[in-house]
This record gives C-alpha cells, structure tokens and sequence, in this order.
C-alpha cells in the first residue's frame, strides 16, 4: 500500500494517502499503465529512429511516425 500511495504522490496526487483503498489501487494501475504505455512508445520512436539511419525507407516512417504522434 505505502508504494502505491508513493508512486502516486510521485505523479501528483497530493492526497494519495487520505484515498480509499480500492481507489488507491485503482488510481496505482492507471499510472502503471501509462508509464508502460509510455516506454512503449518511447523504445518504438527510438527502434524507428535507429532505423532511419540505416535506410531512406527507414527515414520515411520514422517522419510518418513522428507526423502520426505530433497530429491533434
């Protein structure tokens, strides 16, 4: 419980520890997902970029990756 209320507090939630329980753990999991969501996206952009070294085809999707993350 102490490291869910501390990952909280570390993104935000001031009142991490005065949450219900089922709350807690609830709020936990949303932020553990995000962050792995997160790296997901991030070891993604940097396999595409790594890849846009070596080829001009890797070049063109790394744009088309950047173009689709940058899009509202």
């Amino acid at each position: 419980m102490r490291r869910k209320v501390s990952l909280l507090l570390s993104q935000g939630h001031s009142d991490a520890g005065e949450y219900p329980l089922g709350f807690l753990g609830d709020e936990a999991a949303l932020v553990v997902e995000r962050q792995n969501a997160l790296i997901a996206t991030e070891a993604v952009t940097i396999q595409a970029a790594a890849a846009s070294i070596m080829s001009k085809k890797g070049g063109d999707h790394f744009k088309k990756l950047l173009k689709q993350m940058t899009e509202n």
